[in-house]
């Protein structure tokens, strides 16, 4: 991924996206016994599950990209010239 100001926000907000709009609206089809999808349930519930980890993992490896930009951002404290 490119490195612009507004790319890691873009990837944590995708993943919550593909989470919470995809994954936590299919979510019952892990709890009933028949999936309401045009395949069968184990394929169903596996692509679900899919979709579940990888929008998790978008959150967390954008999370992760915005932590370590700030912290590569923050101004260091300058070298004591007295000390060397």
């Amino acid at each position: 991924m490119a490195r612009r100001p507004a790319a890691d926000f873009v990837l944590a907000l995708a993943g919550a996206c593909l989470t919470l709009v995809v994954g936590v609206a299919n979510l019952t089809v892990l709890s009933r016994a028949v999936a309401p999808a045009p395949w069968s349930g184990g394929v169903a519930r596996v692509l679900l599950t899919g979709v579940l980890v990888a929008g998790v993992g978008a959150v967390a490896a954008g999370l992760l990209r915005l932590h370590a930009a700030t912290r590569a951002a923050a101004p260091r404290p300058a070298a004591d010239p007295a000390r060397t």
